[in-house]
């Protein structure tokens, strides 16, 4: 059974498994990705959405959000936002039957030469605790104080270069991230340029 929650400015829809919370931080929309436990929720993951005057923003910046129930297990937000000379999309779509989250962005420039940000970065909950893996198809599996595993994995899109997972930051300040590292949008000038990324979050070793 999945349970949704909703208020002004938060959202959390919580199945069997995983969690995720949207709640509004200043004019963003950050995001929560938690594991369920027979003692409640447990923090994993947190949207680093880095400093809100940057031209180019840690994660894309999410300003507006609209929420739809597509099924009784399927929930999807839809986000727009703007930063600098980027706008930014999201589809995040939570999927009950499978308990995996998938995220779908998109970053795109006013020109070829606009700078914008292609990755998703992730603060480590118990940080100093945390087991992060690499896998040999992309994916981390992050794990945190003995709880269940987590997978981080790219999902592949037709036509466009594969998302990468990567463990970035120094040892004292660790953090994850998916997306296009080092992009270029596009080699046209004076054309609008996009990039698109897509990874998806569930327990490790599930189908």
């Amino acid at each position: 059974m999945i349970v949704l929650e909703e208020a002004a400015e938060a959202y959390t829809v919580r199945g069997a498994s995983l969690e995720i919370s949207f709640r509004r931080a200043v004019d963003l929309w950050q995001h929560f990705v938690s594991f369920r436990t027979h003692a409640g929720s447990q923090l994993l993951l947190a949207s680093d959405e880095g400093t809100p005057a940057a031209d180019v923003p840690d994660s894309p910046a999410l300003q507006d959000l609209r929420f739809e129930k597509l099924s009784d297990e399927i929930f999807e937000f839809q986000l727009l936002g703007q930063a600098g000379k980027g706008f930014y999309s999201a589809a995040v779509r939570f999927d009950g039957k499978v308990q995996a989250i998938d995220f779908d962005l998109c970053a795109r420039g006013c020109s070829a030469d606009s700078s914008v940000c292609t990755v998703s970065r992730y603060e480590i909950a118990g940080d100093s605790a945390a087991s992060v893996k690499p896998q040999q198809d992309g994916a981390l599996v992050v794990l945190v104080r003995g709880e269940p595993a987590v997978d981080l994995s790219p999902v592949p899109i037709e036509g466009i270069p594969t998302t990468e997972c990567q463990l970035i930051g120094a040892e004292l300040h660790r953090r994850i991230a998916a997306g296009c590292f080092g992009s270029t949008p596009s080699d046209a000038p004076r054309k609008p340029a996009s990039v698109r990324w897509r990874y998806r979050i569930a327990l490790a070793g599930h189908p």
